[in-house]
């Protein structure tokens, strides 16, 4: 970030120890980023809605990109824990990023101040459960997405369902697995995955990021 992004965040920082006691997790109401709900705050609330106004600038772009926004976002967020809308805009953005975990509590939090904020909610709270292996509460959201009218192209609830009652299975029933790295003629030092096999086991294609990737190009994080 800027230097001038950085002092206005450590001023909002240093803010959130004064807040009034109704802007405190426990508090289950929306707060909108108004200056009539931040009495005396009127700069703070400004440089909320600057960090605010940055991160949808990579929110709004493609998927691959937004989580780039997280920092503008927890910037704003730290000054206001309790915006639906902000803590939803998080909660995807960490579904976007290597850090698909931390989504859960942030979507978990939007639907707390505003169960309608958006009309897939019920989807992304399933998917963010799904991956903290918290199976039940996954299968309940994805059920109730499966009633949602407009549903997105691509969300298939019914397969996610069934990928969480395999994965109580699975975790139910442990496997003694033992992975080994099949060695310098196929493998190298760069990230390596998504390995898959041939009918007839003759023929392995993976995923690679080494520097000979076609056109050399480098991704937002930094590699291949």
């Amino acid at each position: 970030m800027p230097n001038a992004i950085d002092q206005k965040m450590k001023r909002l920082l240093k803010l959130i120890l004064l807040l009034i006691p109704s802007l405190m997790y426990g508090q289950q109401r929306n707060v909108e980023f108004d200056i009539k709900n931040f009495p005396g705050e009127k700069r703070a609330v400004k440089d909320a809605l600057k960090f605010i106004d940055a991160g949808d600038s990579y929110y709004l772009g493609e998927d691959y990109v937004k989580y780039m926004a997280i920092e503008y976002y927890l910037a704003a967020q730290a000054f206001n824990p309790n915006n639906a809308q902000l803590n939803f805009k998080l909660g995807i953005c960490y579904l976007n990023s290597p850090n698909k975990f931390k989504a859960l509590e942030y979507l978990k939090r939007s639907y707390q101040l505003n169960p309608k904020i958006d009309a897939h909610i019920a989807f992304y709270l399933g998917e963010a459960y799904h991956l903290n292996h918290q199976f039940d509460d996954a299968i309940k959201f994805y059920t109730m997405y499966k009633s949602v009218q407009d549903k997105k192209i691509g969300f298939n609830p019914d397969k996610r369902i069934q990928e969480c009652n395999t994965g109580k299975y699975l975790v139910a029933n442990p496997v003694r697995v033992i992975i080994e790295n099949i060695g310098p003629v196929v493998n190298s030092r760069y990230r390596e995955y998504a390995a898959v096999i041939s009918a007839d086991e003759s023929i392995m294609l993976f995923t690679s990021r080494r520097p000979n990737t076609t056109g050399g190009a480098i991704a937002d994080d930094g590699m291949y």
